[in-house]
């Protein structure tokens, strides 16, 4: 007869108990280590990503201010090297031997000139594109490694590459429209329809708010616009606006001048701000200045001869738009683009009276002069809000709904990448 032991059975079971106790939390461990990497590393591609969306966008608005390849790649370095040295990203060293950048150009949204992909070391090509055409611009960055705390044991090295392509939106609605309108001209009667661009000339002055009720927009109206919207009018001119205005859809007028509100909220755009940046709903923080806020002289003489209608160009002032892209007027830098305005362009032949609606026939592009009159000057008649057409713009904001547009408002925006579907 067998004489059992239940007690050394139960000391051989706790001490494969141990072991298998043992395995499971070394491997809990490895995994806990393994995801210390695995989140630096998300968390860094996130970054890089952001980074070469950054200087995709950058390249793109450049090249399109420019029209110079060099700049736009300058602008592509610049952008990572300001990354780079910002904070939370000094890990990302773009400048490092074993990082390689290629910046190439395209008419073609769907192909792009690639290295070799057999040679790591290959050259970043030439791209074959035209001017005149829409132009992307794809910003590839690869071989960016990282610090690694456990995965080395393993033999593993974290090793980042990201892309981004970006271009200049197709035509279509524009938002952060500025609350006033211009009225379209040289309507074609045997089509039936006015211009793409409205009837506006290019690098000509033209009077965007009235000081006097003679618009052709019909009685009472001084060239503004009712946006529907919680801001004030003086917000909405500031850049508040965060509606939509698109060609084909319609506008109502706003009856009255409020020269006080226009002049309050267009100048902040000059850096200027109600009770000295105190208050009001206009403070810098949200409706910052331009780099460039010198106003443009312009004589009576030559107001009076816009006023009436006549051709005058702007080329001939101490600023225009050319020499403000540049940078090229007193002390001041290029522009950033705050004195860009986005002006529905409407079809006044109604003859319509007090407040209104009218219809869209395009979204304009001006360049704002000067500063705009807060008052009326003591009872003489103040100088109107003036503005240089420019036959395209960058608004902050565009509706892309795939209409195809030569010029207007348009947006910066990012593509998808054809080689990395995860851009």
């Amino acid at each position: 007869m067998k004489t059992h032991h239940p007690v050394r059975s139960m000391r051989k079971q706790r001490g494969l108990v141990a072991v298998i106790v043992t395995f499971a939390l070394f491997a809990f461990l490895g995994i806990a280590v393994l995801a210390i990497d695995i989140n630096h590393t998300f968390m860094n591609r996130t970054k890089l990503q952001n980074s070469v969306d950054s200087a995709a966008i950058a390249a793109a608005y450049i090249l399109d201010r420019s029209k110079s390849e060099v700049s736009a790649r300058q602008a592509v370095e610049d952008t990572l090297d300001e990354l780079s040295a910002s904070e939370g990203f000094q890990e990302l060293d773009f400048s490092a031997e074993s990082v390689q950048l290629c910046v190439t150009f395209s008419n073609d949204l769907s192909t792009f000139p690639l290295p070799d992909p057999t040679d790591p070391t290959a050259a970043c090509p030439d791209s074959s594109f035209s001017m005149d055409q829409k132009i992307f611009i794809r910003v590839a960055l690869s071989g960016l490694n990282l610090n690694s705390f456990f995965m080395q044991i393993f033999g593993i090295d974290k090793t980042l590459s990201s892309s981004a392509v970006a271009g200049i939106s197709s035509g279509g609605g524009t938002c952060n429209a500025v609350p006033m309108a211009v009225c379209a001209t040289s309507f074609d009667s045997g089509t039936g329809t006015y211009p793409e661009n409205g009837g506006y000339k290019n690098n000509v002055i033209y009077p965007l708010k009235l000081s006097s009720n003679t618009s052709d927009m019909g009685a009472g109206n001084f060239q503004l616009i009712d946006y529907v919207d919680d801001d004030t009018l003086s917000q909405q001119l500031a850049g508040g606006y965060a509606g939509c205005v698109s060609e084909n859809g319609t506008v109502t007028s706003k009856t009255g001048s409020t020269m006080g509100q226009v002049g309050v909220g267009l100048n902040t755009r000059f850096g200027d701000y109600p009770n000295g940046n105190r208050g009001g709903g206009l403070e810098e923080e949200t409706y910052p200045g331009d780099s460039n806020t010198t106003e443009a002289i312009i004589s009576n003489e030559l107001v009076t001869s816009i006023n009436d209608g006549n051709e005058v160009s702007s080329t001939g002032l101490n600023i225009n738009y050319a020499n403000y892209l540049t940078g090229k007027v007193d002390e001041y830098s290029a522009g950033n683009g705050r004195r860009v305005l986005a002006v529905p362009i409407i079809d006044c032949s109604t003859g319509e009276t007090g407040k209104s609606d009218y219809d869209v026939v395009s979204v304009g592009c001006f360049f704002l002069l000067q500063r705009a009159p807060e008052n009326n000057g003591g009872g003489s008649e103040p100088n109107p809000v003036l503005g240089e057409y420019i036959e395209e713009c960058a608004s902050d904001n565009t509706v892309n709904n795939s209409v195809s547009s030569n010029s207007g408002a348009y947006r910066v925006v990012l593509y998808d990448d054809p080689y990395n579907k995860g851009s």
